[in-house]
């Protein structure tokens, strides 16, 4: 995935993004790690994974995340 694709993305869905953490692509991303690293935690794929969609807007020079005030 493009970090311009990413960017318009995150796991639940909330402030007008696309929700990925009910794709079809999330779950075989899931699956594929978590059997090929089995010390992997499922709670800690997700944190990893949001944290990474998190900061895909920073990656494509969109001047970051807005700021909550």
């Amino acid at each position: 995935m493009t970090n311009s694709y990413m960017a318009g993305l995150n796991m639940k869905g909330k402030r007008g993004k696309k929700a990925f953490g009910s794709s079809q692509l999330y779950l075989l991303i899931k699956e594929t790690v978590l059997t090929s690293h089995t010390q992997y935690t499922e709670s800690k794929f997700n944190e990893d994974l949001a944290k990474f969609l998190k900061y895909a807007p920073e990656r494509v020079g969109r001047g970051g995340r807005r700021r909550r005030d």
